[in-house]
């Protein structure tokens, strides 16, 4: 069996809510975009790499998990829909006929 295959066996078996409990406990810390923090603060945190950190919440938005990044604000947890709209690049508009 090759190196390639016993990975992906591994992976398969590592449960991954226990993966990224730790990312998730340190994300509740930081509700909204005026608690965000950057990922070089959040990867010392967490005690990981950079590149560990965007993997984890590359695997946690998969999963569902609501994690909002800016160059600005940092890395969050949306507190309202339009943090969250807004991290996903779409422009937060009013409904027609709404403010008119």
């Amino acid at each position: 069996m090759k190196i390639a295959d016993h990975r992906a066996r591994l992976t398969v078996a590592i449960d991954v809510s226990t993966v990224l409990m730790p990312l998730l406990n340190a994300m509740a810390r930081h509700q909204g975009a005026e608690q965000g923090i950057g990922a070089r603060a959040l990867a010392e945190e967490l005690g990981m790499s950079a590149r560990r950190l965007r993997h984890l919440i590359t695997l946690a938005r998969e999963e569902g998990h609501a994690i909002c990044g800016h160059p600005t604000s940092g890395y969050y947890m949306p507190t309202t829909p339009e943090e969250l709209l807004t991290s996903l690049g779409w422009t937060v508009v009013a409904p027609m006929g709404v403010g008119s």
